[in-house]
Formats: C-alpha cells, sequence, structure tokens
C-alpha cells in the first residue's frame, strides 16, 4: 500500500507540472487586454505620425516653392518677354531688358505679378511635393537594397514601352511630364548615390543645393520646346504678332519653320540654365532641410 500511495503521489506531482509547464505558453485575459492596447496604441501613434508627416511635408513643399520662383522672378520675367515675342535672344539682350524695366519702372518691378505667381506657386508645391513624398514611402524608394527611380524607369521602357510612361494624359501636360520626372527623378538618384558612396544618411545643405541644381537643369532642358509653345498659345491674343497659335502640333511647326531650332524653340535656354538650377536647387534644398527641422522639432518619425 505504501508503495501505492507513492506511485500515485509521483504520477500526481508529474501532472501537475506538466500542467503548469503547458500553461506557460498561454496568455491570461489580462495578458490579452495589454497586449490588445498595445497594439491599438501602436496603430494610433502610427497614423498619428502619418498624418503630421504629411502636414509637415506640405508646409515644407509650400515653403520651399515659394522662397525659389520669389528668387527667380526677376529672370523669369525677362524669359517670358523673349519667350512670347519673336525677338531674337542674347544674354546681352536679357541685360539690356532688366536695367531698362529697373530705370524706368524701378527695384520692384522686377517682381511684378510674383504675388499671382505665389498663388498658383505654393499649393502646386505643396502637393507636388507631398505627392512625391508619399509615392516614394509607397514604392519603398528609400528603403534599403531597392533599385534608383532610374532603375525602375529603365525597366518600364524596356518592358512595356516609352508610351506606358505616358499613357493616359493629355498633349496640355506633357511638358510637366519630362520636367517632373527627370527633375525629381535626377535628384532622388543623386542622392542614393551620396548616401552609398559616402555613407551619409542624408547630404548636407549645399549638397542639396548642388543635386537640386542639376536636376533643374535636365529638367528644364528636357521640356523647354514645350514651354515654348505653351507661352506662345497663352499669349497669342496679347502680342497682336499676327500668329494664331490654335493647337501644340500646329505651334510647334510655326515656331520651327519660322524661327529654326536654337533660336525659336529653344530661345532663351541659356537663361533657364541659370534661373533653373538656381530655382529647382533652392525648392529641393529648402523642403528637405525644412522637412527635417520641422520632424525634429515636432518629435515625428
Amino acid at each position: 500500500m505504501g508503495r501505492g500511495y507513492l506511485n500515485l503521489k509521483l504520477r500526481g506531482g508529474l501532472s501537475t507540472e506538466e500542467d503548469e509547464s503547458t500553461n506557460e505558453g498561454l496568455l491570461t485575459k489580462e495578458q490579452v487586454v495589454t497586449t490588445e492596447s498595445q497594439t491599438e496604441a501602436e496603430h494610433a501613434s502610427i497614423h498619428r505620425n502619418n498624418r503630421q508627416n504629411v502636414v509637415i511635408t506640405l508646409a515644407s513643399g509650400a515653403m520651399a516653392g515659394a522662397l525659389a520662383k520669389t528668387t527667380i522672378a526677376p529672370l523669369d520675367r525677362t524669359k517670358i518677354f523673349f519667350q512670347a515675342t519673336q525677338q531674337r535672344y542674347s544674354a546681352g539682350k536679357a541685360i539690356e531688358f532688366l536695367i531698362a524695366r529697373y530705370n524706368k519702372e524701378g527695384l520692384l518691378s522686377l517682381w511684378r505679378g510674383n504675388s499671382a505667381t505665389m498663388a498658383r506657386i505654393i499649393p502646386y508645391a505643396a502637393v507636388q511635393f507631398t505627392a512625391h513624398d508619399q509615392w516614394k514611402k509607397v514604392l519603398k524608394i528609400d528603403q534599403p537594397n531597392q533599385k534608383t527611380p532610374s532603375w525602375v524607369f529603365i525597366k518600364i521602357w524596356k518592358n512595356e514601352g516609352p508610351m506606358t510612361l505616358y499613357r493616359g494624359l493629355t498633349p496640355t501636360i506633357l511638358g510637366v511630364i519630362p520636367y517632373a520626372g527627370t527633375s525629381f527623378g535626377t535628384y532622388e538618384t543623386l542622392k542614393f548615390y551620396h548616401k552609398e558612396n559616402t555613407k551619409r544618411e542624408t547630404p548636407n545643405p549645399l549638397e542639396r543645393m548642388m543635386f537640386g541644381a542639376i536636376a533643374g537643369l535636365l529638367g528644364q532642358s528636357s521640356s523647354y520646346p514645350l514651354d515654348i509653345v505653351r507661352r506662345r498659345m497663352q499669349t497669342a491674343s496679347v502680342t497682336n504678332n499676327g500668329h494664331n497659335y490654335k493647337t501644340i502640333w500646329s505651334t510647334l511647326l510655326k515656331v520651327y519653320r519660322e524661327e529654326g531650332i536654337i533660336h525659336g524653340l529653344y530661345k532663351g535656354l541659356s537663361l533657364n540654365w541659370v534661373k533653373g538650377p538656381l530655382a529647382v536647387g533652392i525648392s529641393f534644398a529648402t523642403f528637405d532641410t525644412m522637412k527635417q527641422f520641422l520632424e525634429q522639432f515636432f518629435g515625428v518619425r
């Protein structure tokens, strides 16, 4: 009987130990509630950070666009004057135009119309930079081991053809596509290679200015003929030069036949090489710097 009682005690002890070891893998009700609360808190924190990030990006983009456009406003006015007329362009004539406006109307006249430009560029730049920033997250451009925007562009071009990049778009915005695509793609690619070569997470403001300038130079050059066409069509009724610019194609042919490529479709491009890289450099550098500052200030990850 003593031996049987001992066996029962041993079995009972083993059974209890097995139950305890089994229960170790199970969560109590309080632990489940705590885990769910932590998960909900994490999701709420992520959503809050996302909302704050969008607001910060909008503000940074608006400031970047406003500062860049205000800086180059005198050069922009000069460019538009030559684009809208058949007057031959040269660097000397551009300087003469600026001096004449200054002597006749004063310094502030060089910024005439800038308030209207601000009304257009502030919401445009805010949305443009925010959309770009959000698509970077969707496409995971900044994630490790991801390909560059240039690689994605080339792959789409080879696999689906160049028209895939323009599918469904009207001729009115054809000028925006090469400019925005080239400038943003170039800027992000330069930042990517900078990070790879220097092992620094972010470039300094001067490097951002330089990357932006290169991006602006390529972007402006790729879309410049369409900018000439757009300007002629917009100002045809104001300049009264006897030309009737109705469609993009007819305007393109008319400018080409009457003024040629260099003095027609690319008239004033050298001025754009000054103001374009300057504007894009300021814009990209301001955006990245302001966004980084605001994220640190508000504690947004």
